[in-house]
């Protein structure tokens, strides 16, 4: 059987914070991690596994161009 997975990515940065100009406009979870997004780590993980159906990406838009395996749905926060 396999269950959805939200990926719950909210949550940005103002500029006055150490971590902003690692960022992607402001999104934590765009924050460069070994080569890519951290989200991403998140997805691809999510992705690779069998027990994994739909991906719903909460926090953040479609447009940063992350990428899933799996049939992916992007909510507003």
């Amino acid at each position: 059987m396999k269950m959805d997975a939200v990926l719950l990515a909210g949550g940005t940065l103002t500029p006055d914070e150490p971590l902003y100009n690692e960022s992607i406009d402001g999104y934590r979870c765009l924050i460069d991690i070994h080569g890519k997004p951290m989200a991403q780590w998140v997805m691809d993980a999510l992705s690779a596994s069998e027990n994994v159906g739909d991906l719903y990406i909460m926090g953040f838009p479609a447009r940063y161009g992350l990428l899933a395996a799996k049939p992916t749905h992007y909510l507003q926060e």
